[in-house]
């Protein structure tokens, strides 16, 4: 399992305002991914919430969908990989103290607040290393795009997820663009690429589940 932990670092509502939204999309979030919580989204405190998956198949994608259903805040993701005793019972302590160095080490090296997101699974190797600066670069990617280029992969990550099989006709009418224009921003984005690379980080995460 993942704890994952989520912490608003800076927001340009009022903090009520902000923590009203966030309760709608935490809800919201809940509701969509019920089936794959151990424990789902709830408030640590004011700026801090966390949630228990089960696997490994829809981390990003919720994560992804929490950073665009919050444009007006910026919040960072630690997690930590959930450990199973003997006796079958979890090791929620030690996921909380691993996510919590993850998000210690995002504020400590934030590539210029590029980066949103460190995985800690409590043993340093190639493995957590590739997925954490795999998760940079398309941070990375994220922070050069236009606004339009982020309201449309924003649009596009909270109606579909990760799946990349809708129509773009049915698309540039819903956001009144044309066709071509549509076209042009999901290639000038690199959009097919981070989703294909996104895809393949959830696979390798959730592998890395079954074999430990």
């Amino acid at each position: 399992m993942f704890l994952i932990k989520m912490q608003v670092v800076s927001t340009k509502q009022s903090l009520l305002k902000m923590s009203s939204q966030l309760d709608i999309v935490l809800a919201k979030i809940n509701q969509q991914y019920q089936s794959d919580y151990y424990q789902p989204w709830h408030r640590v405190d004011s700026l801090n919430c966390e949630c228990v998956t089960h696997k490994g198949i829809y981390v990003l994608e919720i994560m992804d969908k929490l950073r665009f259903s919050l444009p007006e805040t910026t919040v960072r993701f630690g997690v930590g990989y959930v450990e199973q005793f003997g006796d079958g019972t979890y090791n929620l302590s030690k996921a909380v103290t691993l996510a919590d160095k993850a998000l210690g080490l995002l504020h400590q090296h934030d590539d210029y607040g590029n980066a949103h997101v460190q995985f800690n699974f409590g043993r340093k190797n190639s493995f957590e290393k590739m997925i954490n600066e795999s998760l940079r670069l398309c941070d990375f990617m994220v922070s050069r795009w236009r606004k339009s280029q982020s309201d449309l992969v924003s649009y596009l990550i909270l109606n579909y997820g990760y799946m990349d099989t809708f129509v773009q006709k049915e698309i540039a009418e819903a956001l009144n663009l044309s066709p071509q224009n549509l076209n042009q921003q999901l290639k000038n984005s690199g959009y097919y690429n981070l989703i294909r690379m996104k895809r393949e980080l959830t696979v390798v995460l959730e592998q890395f589940r079954r074999s430990v």
